[in-house]
Formats: C-alpha cells, structure tokens, sequence
C-alpha cells in the first residue's frame, strides 16, 4: 500500500512538474509579443469550458472522456510552440503579411507538432504531449477544408484541434494585436458563429453558444489584472529610490572610493 501510495504521488509530482515546464516554454516564446501575453493562458482555460460542456451535454462520447479532457488542458498551452522558428520581422509586423510571409508564419503549425511529438517520444509516459501535437498540427485548419497545414476537413481533423481552434480565434479577436486593437466580445462572437460549418465544427459552436458568456468572464478578469500589474509597476517606478550610506549616496553611486560606479 506504501508503495503504491509512492508511486502515485511520484506520478502527480512528474506531471506536475511536466505541466510547469510547459507552460513556461509556451510563455517564454509568447514573451516574443506583448501583444499576446495571457494568450496561452487564456486559451487553454476556453479549451477546457468548451471541453467540460461537451462532456457534460454528451456529444463526440466517443473521443472526449474526463481524461482526454484533462489531456487537452494541459497539452493547449504549447499549441504555438512552432512559432520559435519565426523571425521577430515576420512575428511582429504590424501590418498585413505578405503571401510569402505568411506561408512562412503557416509553417509554424507543422513544424510544432514535430517538436512536440519529438519531445513524446523521449518522454513516452507524458501522453498528454501527443495531444499536444495533434493541436500544434490542427489548430489551424478548417472545418470545410481550407485550412492549414494539411487542407484536412471535418472529422479528419482531430477534436482537440477542432477545440482549439475556437478557442484560438476568440483570444485573437478579443485582445490587442500589434496589427489592431481588440474587439468586443459580442463581435467576437458573432465573427465565430457566422463560421459554422465552414471554419468552426457546428457541434463545437453548439457549445460555444452556451458558455460564451464564461469566455468574457476570464477576457474581464485578465484585464483586471494587467491594468492591476501596469499600476503596481507604476507605482513603483514612481516611488522614490532607497538610498543607502551616511552621505545618502546610492549604493551604485558609492561603489567606488570617489563616488563613480565601480
């Protein structure tokens, strides 16, 4: 019983430990754009409102149970992750891509999903990196086919990706982008539903339909706080400097014997 009970905690620590090595990979390349900060965040939480009632309404019964769910969560903030191999003139534009430009920027879905089944397959106990590359590859293609890196359609392409999907552009519309500024979140969802069939999996935006008003939920509180972050670090960088030494040099300013910096 001992034994097992090691085990188990062992297991929970690993992926535990999985999870924060993840997400912290997701957001260092994410720090590449200011404009997109949160956003790996943010979206797996939508993955897991869509996923939850999907579950909960008993639809894609067959591929969505409480532990693939738990896989999505965690597998969604690396659906970027392929983003590393794109330049800073390319990634941060603020105008429209070129068509070559932007078949470069498509690449990034292909090339994540390499690099996350690379990393499955030196670390085979952490399943959830193989939704992580099923995501990576599909996040962007679409419902009736058009999109990329495949031109896969309908069932063809994963659920997971079909989730992401939704989730992936609702972030888009509804945050700053250095090409332009947020929109509100009703916009947002009418650009989502008016893509039924063609971009977004219907039994998908069935869901959307439901838990939307969550999804502007977690857009109000993550604005709470970086307009409380922006604050605290104004008032910081307001506040006075401390100053140390008899002479109320600073201790940069009294690092040399006449007063220059050493």
């Amino acid at each position: 019983m001992a034994i097992s009970t090691y085990q188990s905690q062992l297991s929970d620590s690993v992926a535990l430990m999985s999870n924060i090595l993840g997400v912290a990979v997701a957001e260092l390349i994410e720090c590449r754009d200011e404009n997109t900060g949160g956003h790996v965040i943010r979206t797996s939480r939508y993955v897991e409102l869509l996923a939850r009632d999907l579950v909960a309404n008993g639809r894609y019964e067959f591929e969505l149970n409480e532990e693939s769910l738990e896989m999505m969560v965690r597998a969604a903030p690396l659906h970027d992750i392929g983003k590393i191999s794109i330049s800073d003139k390319i990634l941060l534009k603020p105008g429209r891509l070129t068509d070559e430009e932007f078949g470069i920027m498509k690449g990034h879905a292909a090339l994540g999903a390499s690099i996350l089944k690379h990393m499955h397959a030196r670390t085979p106990t952490q399943d959830y990196l193989k939704f992580a590359s099923m995501i990576a590859a599909s996040h962007h293609e679409r419902f009736d086919g058009k999109g990329y890196p495949y031109g896969l359609q309908k069932e063809q392409i994963p659920l997971c990706g079909r989730i992401m999907a939704v989730a992936d552009v609702y972030d888009a519309l509804v945050e700053d982008r250095i090409y332009r500024p947020a929109m509100p979140h009703d916009q947002a969802c009418s650009i989502i539903l008016e893509g039924e069939g063609t971009q977004f999996d219907p039994g998908i935006l069935d869901s959307f339909s439901r838990c939307h008003h969550e999804f502007a939920v977690i857009v109000k509180s993550h604005k709470e706080a970086k307009d409380r972050a922006a604050a605290e670090a104004a008032r910081l960088c307001a506040a006075p400097r401390e100053t140390h030494g008899g002479n109320g040099a600073s201790s940069q300013e009294s690092r040399g014997g006449n007063g220059a910096a050493g």
